[in-house]
């Protein structure tokens, strides 16, 4: 068995109110979210969210869409999901879900 440092358990400590609060807000967009858009929408700092979007793919909670969404920086995001949640793709809306989706990732934008 692994024995882990102080630092280290207290590192866990320390970021284990982020993960409920990033699924939180993959339930609140139902759309997926980049690292950007789920900072907004969870009132967390981004490399507070984009720090534990791995640990949360490993802990079996969320997925890459395989969708990506232009970031603050021009550079493409991937956008993440929760794991039951199928992810919507905004690019050519077709439903009033889809509309209603891609009404809810421009308004982010504009927040960003």
């Amino acid at each position: 068995m692994r024995v882990h440092s102080p630092t280290s358990k207290a590192a866990e400590e320390f970021i284990k109110p982020f993960k409920p609060k990033i699924i939180m807000a993959l339930e609140r967009l139902k759309v997926g979210g980049t690292f950007e858009e789920l900072s907004v929408v969870s009132g967390l700092k981004e490399p507070q969210v984009w720090k534990r979007m791995v640990d949360l793919k490993n802990d079996g909670l969320v997925f890459d869409t395989g969708i990506t969404r232009k970031l603050k920086s021009g550079l493409q995001g991937i956008v993440w999901q929760k794991v039951g949640l199928k992810p919507i793709d905004t690019s050519n809306p077709k439903t009033t879900a889809q509309q209603k989706a891609k009404h809810t990732i421009q308004q982010l934008q504009f927040a960003l």
